[in-house]
């Protein structure tokens, strides 16, 4: 869990319906029902996101120098 104090953004988004309710149960099972398990789970989603997104430009500069 990640410590309030060491400074954090926030981003307020929105979500479809049903999109928002199979996210927060799946927190709930993976997380439980403790403060912070959003916070937790949506930092995790975005930290991989942008570790997928950095592999695939580095996979398009590796195709592009093969060439």
């Amino acid at each position: 869990m990640y410590n309030m104090a060491i400074g954090m953004g926030r981003i307020d988004i929105i979500l479809p319906d049903d999109i928002e309710e199979k996210f927060r149960r799946q927190v709930g099972q993976t997380y439980g029902a403790r403060r912070g398990a959003l916070t937790d789970a949506i930092t995790n989603a975005i930290t991989n996101w942008i570790g997928e997104q950095a592999q695939k430009e580095v996979e398009q500069e590796n195709r592009g120098k093969k060439k």
